[in-house]
């Protein structure tokens, strides 16, 4: 599919589900941000983007930690997940796509070396990211990133819609005690491991945004995904990933401390 092709499919299912996106770049310079605004009315659906070429713009900026560009580096998985992360909240939209890595010609390390960019896709239920090693020359490089971040989103956005139509009743949960058995809807920040494990970073509910300090046992059933976190006040939630809807919910909360 080309280039264009990509960003009007992405562009219709962005008009069709009434969502947003925005970009934060790096190695590839506003290029996403350019193929998306090359359709028609993308204004609908494009909210913006930030080029953030300097670790200190991709700190003041979208808010990328220090200690993640000094233990990773700029081009990382890490770097990629907090990008997005940070510019779907700097914009608030639904979604976010982030790209950093090496361009080439120069710059690469046995390490890292000239054709590594991670891609990274926020949205309100998590952030992740996808490792890809391109083997063109630096325009060519920027083009296979852009085009890699554009082929994520329209996938994320047909499997979300295929998984919509056959959503399965997912059941209260149970073990809690009654006086505390919610099921409410949360937005999360957190970072998906490919082993499946997420770190949970902060979390929002009952209109109060709340930083995760620590992070207990995780209950994983194939469906969903459940961990508790606990908050700077020393309250215990149960945050639960429901794979089908692709949304969290919290559905504990409790006074007591956690205990590792």
């Amino acid at each position: 599919m080309t280039t264009d092709s990509l960003a009007h499919q992405l562009g219709d299912l962005l008009k069709a589900r009434g969502q947003t996106v925005v970009t934060a770049e790096s190695c590839t310079g506003g290029l996403i941000g350019d193929l998306i605004t090359d359709v028609s009315g993308s204004s609908a659906f494009f909210l913006g983007g930030a080029i953030v070429y300097a670790n200190s713009a991709k700190q003041r900026l979208l808010g990328v930690s220090q200690a993640t560009l000094l233990q990773h580096g700029a081009v990382s998985e890490a770097t990629a997940i907090e990008m997005a992360a940070g510019a779907r909240r700097l914009f608030d939209a639904d979604y976010a796509l982030s790209a950093t890595g090496i361009a080439g010609p120069d710059g690469g390390t046995p390490e890292k070396p000239v054709g590594l960019v991670y891609i990274g896709l926020a949205m309100r239920e998590g952030a992740w990211a996808r490792r890809c090693e391109w083997s063109g020359d630096r325009q060519e490089n920027k083009r296979q990133s852009a085009d890699a971040a554009l082929t994520w989103l329209i996938e994320h956005l047909k499997e979300s819609a295929a998984s919509a139509t056959v959503a399965p009743v997912v059941p209260a949960p149970r073990g809690a005690p009654k006086h505390n058995a919610i099921r409410e809807p949360s937005e999360v920040e957190a970072m998906f491991a490919h082993n499946g494990k997420v770190r949970v970073l902060r979390f929002t509910w009952k209109g109060r945004s709340w930083p995760v300090v620590s992070q207990g046992r995780q209950r994983d059933t194939g469906g969903e995904l459940r961990t508790l976190v606990m908050t700077t006040r020393d309250r215990v939630y149960e945050l639960m990933y429901e794979r089908s809807s692709e949304k969290w919910f919290v559905t504990l909360a409790s006074e007591d401390r956690l205990v590792a």
